[in-house]
Formats: C-alpha cells, sequence, structure tokens
C-alpha cells in the first residue's frame, strides 16, 4: 500500500513539474 502511494505521489508530482515547465518556457 505504501509504495502504491508513493508511486502515485511521485506521478502526480511529474505532472505538476510538466505542466509547471510548459508554463515557464512558454514566457
Amino acid at each position: 500500500m505504501g509504495i502504491d502511494m508513493t508511486e502515485s505521489f511521485n506521478e502526480t508530482m511529474e505532472k505538476f513539474n510538466t505542466r509547471d515547465k510548459n508554463r515557464f518556457e512558454r514566457k
């Protein structure tokens, strides 16, 4: 269960990081 939570968290963080990166690069 802990591993699943960590993997889900990492996936969510990756999505946020990718979105932020795209937003910053568009400036």
